[in-house]
């Protein structure tokens, strides 16, 4: 079994590595996991430039495509990639339910000082009713 280093996943396509997965496609006949092997980018990521390229209409045209997508590499690599989106997608849920409560500690407190100015309200309430029955007998 092949081993990968996909240190370039996701990295912007430099001039000479487009230049090189060309020359490697087309004049050196390679699939697209021994250009991934050479230029540290996954067999997906290949095939998906050169899609972009437009020198295939579709990755899955692309030579060395199909087969890979049958290799343990590929399960294993599909494998750790949904691993990985299940604990970022943890993460995140784990950030929401913190900000939530968060957020509702907050409400809770502005619920507590509405009530607090709610009662004091009232008391003036009582009071300037109390000040007019007071002023009205004194007339």
């Amino acid at each position: 079994m092949n081993t990968y280093n996909f240190s370039k996943i996701g990295a912007k396509w430099e001039k000479n590595d487009q230049d090189r997965l060309i020359q490697m496609y087309n004049d050196e006949n390679k699939n697209v996991v021994e250009i991934a092997q050479e230029l540290c980018r996954t067999p997906s990521g290949i095939a998906e430039r050169l899609s972009k390229l437009k020198i295939v209409n579709s990755r899955k045209e692309c030579r060395g495509y199909a087969d890979y997508l049958y290799r343990p590499e590929y399960r294993d690599y599909r494998s750790s990639v949904t691993s990985e989106k299940k604990r970022l997608r943890m993460k995140r849920n784990e950030k929401n339910k913190e900000s939530s409560n968060e957020i509702m500690e907050e409400i809770l407190k502005i619920k507590v000082k509405i009530d607090s100015i709610e009662q004091k309200l009232e008391k003036m309430r009582l009071d300037i009713n109390n000040l007019t029955k007071t002023i009205i007998n004194n007339q």
